[in-house]
């Protein structure tokens, strides 16, 4: 068992490996670059035990993030207190950090945990038992000192203690355990679990492809504006969306937020789902923390602002929108809480009051999705977790309790979606890593063993996704990067086809999506962001020119 003893002296900035990542942009027009919009940013400070004893920074700041541990695993921030105290000024709730690392000296800090038992060969499960109890040794820190954040952060850096082979190369699989760990730990307790690092050193310590969706802290930028232009997704180590970005400031470490904020709730982009059977696609939906409000289609581009309900209603695992009532019917909006899911069931014209669907505790450690599962038009909630994949079935006016559909180890590095992709109408999960794709087809009532339909490298740097392209009722695999769009498409025959060139041209934002928006049956591409929503209409074997659908920002928090 081998480690870096690497004492973190400070919590370092890594300014010179900052200029090899490239800026990121904005679409303001389909072929023209601009920096982020320095209107969504507001701006704050990180402390830790490094301020102890000394000045903090002065108010008026908006963001404040606090160090739990005292620069390491296992250890508190010594002046916690008075630095909670110092949040407190700051316009928005406070965030915490702690530090990410590996077992250090004390191998029994990971030989026990949820992983089980570990066999001193095992590093694996060394690291996510460690990773786990480092984050709940942070949890009760935290808490027998009144801190009640819901954001966390790990702080993962080359100058902490990590795993490494025997050639002193860092051990990936090991220390991506590690961090997995603790954001498992810190999703179990119901908090929001966050990653802060650079590409470069999350590629050295994790590996590239070690991506666990989870929202980005970009350490790095050498002043306000380049921490704008960080903000890009193309930054994003995780795959998930990147929150906020790193600069010096006033002598202290500033922190930038990617996007505008409502009461700590960083934007999350929108939904597309068809609310109204009347209008030709799905609409563009947003949440915020009270009301529901979407712009329908109309061939062309998304039509007026209407409220779908004024009821505060979003889910702390995830919010969605699902057919819940069968075939012919519209999208309902779906909250998946830690202990419960509610529904607002589509009205036709509105969202209904909010009804308690399930009591059972019901979510995934890889993924929690909607899907029609069994035929039946209706959309049942699918829990995907690291061994195990849990349904509870759409009865029609509520979930029915979980049973277990198959015991595979089943998901993926760069995403893992349900979709139908078999002509079954039923939906199967499907698994994109880094060097191809798997199924575990729906066999009516179960998940089969894994298959694999595609052995090629297929996936997008601005977002990789399963979709109908073709209108043949099946979904292919679709990869947006920064200059194209390319399509794997379903064979029919059990695989996906090898990757197509759908697109050229930069066609990208702060979000990318894949919908049918014209009401045609088949996905078409979507982006965005400041500069609004644009989209690249499916024309059948093509994507065709981008089109502005919206010219302003639209968006929402949940």
């Amino acid at each position: 068992m081998n480690f870096l003893l690497k004492r973190p002296a400070i919590r370092t900035v890594f300014l010179a490996l900052a200029a090899t990542v490239a800026s990121g942009a904005a679409l303001v027009t389909p072929a023209q670059h601009a920096a982020a919009d320095n209107t969504y940013g507001v701006v704050g400070y990180d402390i830790s035990w490094p301020q102890c004893m000394q000045a903090m920074p002065a108010p008026s700041f908006d963001i404040a993030i606090i160090g739990i541990n005292d620069g390491h695993g296992f250890s508190g921030n010594p002046c916690i207190n008075s630095e909670l105290q110092w949040s407190r000024q700051a316009s928005l709730p406070a965030d915490v950090y702690i530090n990410a690392d590996y077992t250090q000296t004390t191998p029994s800090q990971g030989a026990n945990g949820p992983a089980g038992q570990c066999a001193p060969s095992d590093l694996n499960c060394y690291g996510y038992n460690y990773g786990w109890n480092n984050a709940q040794y942070s949890l009760n820190y935290a808490s027998a000192n009144g801190v009640t954040a819901q954001v966390w952060w790990l702080d993962v850096e080359t100058t902490n203690y990590w795993a490494t082979n025997d050639d002193g190369s860092y051990n990936n699989p090991a220390n991506a355990s590690a961090i997995q760990g603790g954001i498992d730990a810190l999703r179990v307790a119901g908090k929001t679990a966050g990653t802060y690092s650079t590409r470069y050193q999350w590629s050295l310590i994790a590996g590239s492809s070690y991506r666990p969706q989870v929202p980005v802290w970009y350490a790095g930028a050498s002043d306000v504006n380049q921490a704008a232009a960080f903000c890009s997704q193309s930054n994003s180590f995780t795959g998930g969306p990147v929150w906020l970005t790193q600069f010096p400031l006033n002598g202290y470490d500033g922190d930038y937020a990617c996007t505008t904020q409502t009461g700590w709730g960083a934007l999350v982009g929108i939904h597309f789902a068809s609310l109204d059977t009347a209008a030709r696609g799905s609409a563009a939906i947003g949440i915020n923390d009270n009301r529901v409000y979407a712009r329908n289609p109309s061939g062309s581009s998304f039509g007026a602002l209407a409220t779908w309900s004024s009821t505060p209603f979003f889910g702390s695992r995830s919010t969605s929108f699902a057919n819940l009532q069968g075939p012919g019917r519209a999208a309902s909006a779906v909250a998946i809480n830690d202990s419960s899911i509610w529904v607002m069931l589509n009205s036709g014209t509105t969202l209904g009051a909010p009804q308690r669907w399930s009591a059972v505790p019901f979510f995934g450690s890889r993924a929690t999705v909607m899907a029609d599962v069994d035929g039946s038009g209706r959309e049942s909630a699918v829990a995907i977790n690291d061994f195990s994949v849990w349904v509870m079935l759409n009865n029609g006016s509520g979930f029915d309790p979980p049973t277990q559909w198959s015991s595979a180890q089943f998901y993926g590095s760069q995403g893992t979606y349900a979709a139908v992709v078999d002509g079954s109408h039923r939906a199967s999960l499907i698994a994109i890593n880094d060097a191809g794709i798997w199924v575990l087809p729906n066999l009516g009532g179960s998940f089969g063993p894994p298959q694999p339909w595609a052995g090629s490298r297929f996936f997008g740097t601005r977002g990789t996704f399963v979709a109908d392209i073709d209108g043949s009722g099946r979904a292919s695999a679709v990869a947006i990067n920064d200059s194209g769009i390319w399509v794997e498409s379903n064979t029919g025959a059990g695989g996906f086809a090898a990757p197509q060139r759908w697109a050229t041209g930069d066609f990208y934002s702060s979000w990318a999506y894949v919908a049918d928006v014209d009401g045609s049956g088949r996905a078409s591409a979507i982006v965005a962001g400041p500069g609004g929503i644009w989209v690249r209409r499916n024309l059948g074997g093509a994507f065709g020119a981008p089109e502005h659908w919206f010219p302003e920002p639209f968006d929402g928090t949940h």
